[in-house]
């Protein structure tokens, strides 16, 4: 099997308390059950108090405390259970988040959840272009999915990569204007095909936004406070970080065509994606980068629900066309 991660994969490591967010809040942990026999197998007062923080109803997981704080998080934000019992007896989700893993046929993605400010922060630290790193190891295909049909997506996602690296005396909207055209070379575009303005794509896409479920209080005050006519276009663009962005969008969300064979949708969910968080990074002079990058992880790529609806309305028979995406990510940037 193939195993591609990128080339930041591997200096990720959490930074615990010097984190300004934290991953132990506001999610609910499942435990796993070879976790689940090792806690029930201390004896002592923090087995007790470990045992008697786990819920039974339904999947095995933490039961939240105020202000949905995992029962471990102590006042340091650090973890109680590797402070008493060693990073060995964390569960599959707290070791390995947030990382992630998908296997497609004879391929595997290897990733780190941009809802996680450490992974923002490796992401967006370089100028240079992102790069993957492939390795070879004995774990056998996913047969559930054609290896032939893998690879073929597999190689077009490579080559839409090469696409946007290229950066000779192109901008980013273009680099990505020529995938588009590269894609519809592959799969001919039957959508709508009128351009129209810029306000209205952005109100269009507003529309969208405003039918995801928020993640927490702040996404429809961002909605409700948003004026295209107050869009602030002095900020300087590091345009890099942007192209590794979306780089990263690409390796993360377009490779689902896999399972519906459908380009198109997937390359404008990346579009939308990255042009939400502009959007969203342009709502406030005090937010970073990251922040922005970040807090639309949580909105969009940590939801099911909110990662179908994108998917939902960038089908080539809705509104949102290359050419109108397109032409709003060049206002954008």
């Amino acid at each position: 099997m193939i195993s591609i991660k990128p080339d930041f994969f591997g200096s990720f490591s959490c930074i615990a308390d010097k984190c300004s967010d934290s991953c132990c809040i506001g999610w609910e942990i499942d435990v796993d059950e070879k976790a689940l026999s090792k806690y029930r197998g201390i004896n002592s007062d923090f087995g007790e108090r470990l045992q008697g923080s786990i819920s039974s109803d339904n999947t095995p997981h933490f039961i939240l405390g105020g202000n949905e704080r995992c029962p471990f998080l102590n006042s340091k934000n650090l973890c109680d259970i590797i402070i008493n019992c060693g990073e060995e007896y964390l569960c599959d989700i707290c070791r390995e988040h947030p990382r992630f893993y998908e296997w497609y046929g004879n391929y595997k993605d290897c990733g780190l959840g941009l809802c996680c400010e450490e992974a923002c922060r490796l992401l967006l630290s370089s100028d240079e272009p992102l790069k993957f790193i492939k390795e070879t190891d004995e774990t056998t295909d996913d047969n559930e999915i054609d290896s032939a049909v893998a690879q073929r997506i597999f190689e077009i996602r490579e080559h839409i990569f090469n696409i946007i690296s290229d950066r000779k005396a192109l901008t980013l909207s273009q680099r990505i204007k020529h995938c588009c055209d590269y894609i519809n070379t592959l799969q001919k575009s039957f959508g709508c095909k009128s351009s129209c303005e810029i306000k209205d794509t952005v109100n269009e896409i507003f529309e969208i936004m405003k039918m995801s479920e928020p993640f927490d209080d702040s996404f429809p005050k961002f909605l409700n406070s948003f004026s295209f006519d107050k869009l602030r276009k002095s900020r300087d663009k590091a345009e890099s970080k942007y192209e590794r962005l979306f780089t990263y969008f690409v390796f993360r969300h377009f490779i689902k065509a896999i399972y519906d064979n459908d380009l198109i949708t997937h390359f404008k969910v990346c579009i939308l994606l990255l042009i939400t968080e502009l959007l969203y990074e342009e709502s406030s002079k005090e937010l970073s980068t990251l922040d922005a990058v970040k807090y639309i992880s949580k909105q969009f790529e940590y939801s099911e629900e909110n990662t179908a609806l994108l998917e939902f309305e960038c089908a080539d028979n809705r509104k949102l066309s290359f050419e109108n995406l397109v032409s709003c990510l060049n206002y954008l940037l």
